[in-house]
């Protein structure tokens, strides 16, 4: 009995080798991206998390964007299963544990398509990146993904030459990563992820202030808001989260300081606001 999906490498259950990175490979890679070590794994730990890209069980980790499933499947499965076909990206994908399981659900009634609709291992690169970024099929990366860690950082890596990332992870733009790998849905929100990573890895910041906006967390959201209560402009609580009573204070606040009201905390704002 076979030990793999028919006509590819990639092990029943996604339940390959998972070999762990060997010496020297992750300087290889640092290497090869010129960019800084603490930079890299900031991403990755946004991504992925800082345990590594394989489950307890030896799977990579991964997540089923169902809103592409139903995209690349022009919705045929919408009626038979609505649980893996649905549309847009965002809430509904289950526990991790469980995204393999959806997967090969999917693959069940589209092959391709699943594996086009899953993100895999560290850095969580998308299926259907796999051909553009040199694979020889979907499957091919897949497989991979089953392989070892040495093979999801080749894919991370292959992800940022194609897109011309590794100068905005050389100088840590946080906006610019997120733009790229996170596409533009709560672009602040995981460029705060990024500098929040970053920090926990460097033990310090020297960048400067965030400029804040919509859907942020954080001490210094927290301060924002504290700021616009003492000055009048109520945010509702301070939870550090800028929601949109913080947008309609920070709004409120520009427009009767002269300021641009696009309700945005930058540099000007802050200084406005004592911060």
């Amino acid at each position: 009995m076979s030990t793999y999906y028919p006509g590819t490498d990639i092990p029943l259950g996604f339940v390959g080798e998972a070999r762990p990175l060997a010496p020297g490979e992750w300087e290889s890679i640092v290497e090869r991206l010129d960019v800084p070590s603490d930079h890299l794994r900031a991403v990755l730990d946004v991504e992925t998390g800082p345990g590594g890209g394989f489950d307890s069980q030896g799977r990579p980790w991964a997540l089923f964007e169902h809103g592409v499933f139903r995209r690349r499947t022009s919705g045929q499965y919408d009626d038979v299963a609505p649980d893996l076909s649905k549309g847009g990206w965002g809430h509904g994908y289950g526990k991790a544990k469980d995204q393999i399981d959806r997967l090969v659900a999917a693959m069940r009634l589209d092959r391709r398509a699943g594996l086009e609709s899953v993100s895999l291992g560290d850095g969580q690169v998308m299926g259907f990146n796999a051909v553009g970024l040199g694979y020889d099929s979907v499957e091919t990366f897949a497989a991979a993904m089953c392989r070892s860690a040495y093979d999801h950082l080749d894919a991370v890596a292959r992800y940022i030459e194609a897109t011309g990332l590794a100068p905005a992870i050389r100088a840590f733009d946080a906006v610019k990563i997120a733009s790229a790998y996170n596409g533009p849905g709560q672009v602040e929100h995981y460029a705060g992820l990024l500098e929040d990573a970053l920090d926990q890895r460097t033990g310090q910041s020297n960048r400067p202030p965030r400029t804040l906006r919509r859907f942020m967390r954080g001490p210094d959201v927290a301060a924002a808001q504290d700021a616009l209560e003492s000055a009048g402009h109520r945010c509702g609580s301070i939870d550090g989260v800028f929601g949109p009573l913080t947008h309609r204070a920070t709004h409120d606040f520009q427009a009767e300081h002269g300021l641009a009201p696009d309700g945005i905390i930058g540099p000007l704002t802050r200084a406005a606001l004592g911060l």
